[in-house]
């Protein structure tokens, strides 16, 4: 039982990282094929700023990340495709950044560090996971896998625990009819539902194809996991007998959330100047209040895909597109907006009954509710005290203007800007996938090569 269980995990994990390694590699080819085409790529540059200038072109200013130097480039059109921004449990927003908190994003760079930075003196480690999606699953393995290298003294274990407020690992929607929420055609539909409504509620349907799900040979792998670890612990139990790579323990904690964070010292006995982290734990269904103390927590908790807006709010751009503060609604242009002025956001989240994709909805099952020391207030000022813009988009990811001039030619004068990857509320969910790009990209170029 056990040899076909090992068999099947093995197998399960080298599937996994077969597609992995595949589309890592169709990527680099991607990028490799740019640059034999001419087009300058700049990488390790942050864009700092956009100014429209007087000639109707826009300045966009970037810093090289490792040398600080600034750079002034000038585009008569630009594309804003900015990815996702780390986002993390409000909780554990007060007290980041810190070492031993650390995102899924950053995870193959900041886990080296991690375990270079404990001793390796036999003493047991304890570490959470936050999260109940795919990248939160995956470095759950990962994790279970580097533990089980460190030896532990005393006959104890090491410890994870992955926390999520849902019930169980939910297995993703794959299958091919649910599979055509990516396609063009659906895009169409999603971009022309008559209200936000309406494709919030499409939205709520389609997100187990991408959001708070985890693929399921990673569960079968997990699980099977799991099953050794409490058939080894029978073993023992009854014979005495102990496995000696068998030196970590993974709990899954249901139905909880995190109420609060706080770095405290490390125990005594460990190296000075070492902190953990401490987390007051709710639980959902049976209102219990806990306590528990982690060398680490690892979070999976999704992403933000609003830093355009920030951008575009900081820029002499703003008022030609509406932007009047960095919560923005997009709308689009077959939809009116019947009043430009912004309006409070969480009259929206009401209305539809769910967080809206663009506010503070987690794309990786976990969320929690602000806590008395979420720093609400200074949020709030920055993004205009709880208010939002209607910003209107075309089908082909343009944002429009409201306001323009025309030369003695008629065509409009000014900057042309798109969005690329952040406009799942109007465009759907094949927003989020790398693998749609292409398509998305095409309707961006033809549209500049006919202009």
């Amino acid at each position: 039982m056990s040899t076909v269980d090992q068999s099947t995990t093995v197998d399960s994990t080298f599937q996994v990282d077969r597609h992995n390694t595949e589309y890592a590699d169709y990527l680099a080819w991607a990028a490799d094929s740019v640059e034999q085409r001419g087009i300058q790529v700049r990488y390790g540059e942050e864009v700092v700023g956009l100014t429209r200038l007087d000639d109707g072109t826009v300045e966009v200013r970037s810093r090289n990340l490792q040398t600080g130097e600034e750079f002034a480039r000038r585009s008569r059109n630009i594309i804003l495709s900015p990815g996702g921004t780390p986002k993390l449990p409000p909780a554990l927003s007060v007290v980041a950044p810190h070492p031993r908190i650390i995102h899924s994003a950053y995870y193959l760079s900041a886990v080296e560090d991690f375990f270079a930075s404990v001793p390796h003196d036999g003493k047991p480690l304890r570490i959470a996971v936050i999260g109940a999606g795919q990248s939160s699953t995956e470095v759950l393995m990962d994790l279970h896998s580097r533990l089980n290298t460190l030896p532990v003294s005393g006959g104890r274990k090491h410890e994870l625990e992955m926390i999520f407020r849902k019930g169980s690992l939910k297995p993703s929607d794959d299958t091919p009819f649910s599979n055509e929420i990516f396609d063009p055609a659906t895009t169409d539909m999603w971009f022309n539902l008559p209200s936000k409504r309406d494709r919030q509620t499409v939205l709520r349907e389609y997100n187990p194809t991408n959001y708070s799900v985890v693929n399921m040979r990673t569960i079968d792998s997990l699980y099977e996991v799991m099953y050794h670890q409490k058939l080894l612990d029978g073993i023992k139990t009854r014979t005495g007998r102990e496995e000696e790579s068998d030196r970590t323990r993974i709990a899954l904690r249901p139905y909880t959330s995190i109420y609060s964070a706080e770095v405290v010292p490390e125990d005594a006995g460990n190296a000075a100047g070492q902190e953990s982290i401490r987390l007051i734990l709710h639980g959902i269904l049976d209102r219990a209040v806990s306590t528990k103390t982690y060398h680490a927590v690892f979070c999976g908790t999704g992403y933000d895909r609003d830093s355009w807006t920030r951008l575009l709010a900081s820029s002499n751009l703003a008022d030609d597109f509406g932007v009047k503060c960095s919560n923005v609604e997009l709308v689009p242009d077959s939809e009116p907006i019947a009043d430009q002025a912004t309006v409070p956001l969480f009259a929206d989240v009401l209305e539809a009954g769910v967080l809206s994709p663009v506010s503070s909805r987690s794309t990786d099952g976990f969320s929690t509710p602000p806590t008395p020391a979420t720093p609400q207030s200074q949020h709030s000022k920055l993004n205009g005290d709880g208010q939002t813009s209607k910003v209107r988009i075309s089908r082909n990811y343009r944002l429009l203007p409201i306001r323009s001039t025309k030369d003695n030619s008629g065509s409009v004068d000014g900057p042309r800007i798109y969005l690329q990857g952040c406009t799942q509320s109007t465009h759907g969910l094949s927003e989020s996938l790398l693998s749609i790009l292409g398509v998305r990209a095409g309707l961006v170029v033809d549209e500049l090569s006919a202009a």
